[in-house]
């Protein structure tokens, strides 16, 4: 039995729209993309200061903590909590907590950060905070 053109037609549009569907509905899409030369701990060469990345995290010291991502040479970092007075808070604990901050200030203190970084055997350089800083992995 043959099929005819338009029978074929639509089995392939069909064929099409399924690869489609399954393609989009992929966890691929979910993935964070970081560059697995950054994991570990890296020790601030100037002040001493640890810096600890893993896998999309970050905690720098005792100061902030939270996510990044890498792509082409920068590495995005977004501060889900800052640390003070031996505690993690989040930006509306902190208000809450410290209502005399300014917005502005706390819009500072979570700001998203892009910068370009580059991993050279156990050294790591890049613009954190707004400062040039040179880490040697431990």
């Amino acid at each position: 039995m043959k099929l005819n053109v338009f029978t074929k037609l639509f089995g392939l549009v069909f064929l099409a729209c399924g690869v489609m569907f399954f393609a989009a509905c992929s966890d691929d899409d979910d993935k964070v993309e970081v560059d697995t030369a950054l994991n570990g701990t890296w020790i601030d060469d100037d002040d001493e200061i640890e810096l600890v990345l893993n896998n999309g995290n970050f905690v720098y010291s005792d100061e902030a903590k939270g996510t990044y991502t890498t792509s082409g040479g920068k590495v995005t970092i977004v501060i889900t909590h800052v640390g003070f007075s031996g505690n993690w808070f989040t930006k509306t604990e902190l208000k809450e907590s410290f209502g005399s901050i300014s917005d502005e200030t706390l819009n500072g203190m979570f700001a998203t950060q892009t910068t370009s970084y580059s991993v050279n055997g156990n050294k790591l350089n890049m613009t954190l905070f707004g400062e040039a800083a040179s880490f040697t992995k431990q």
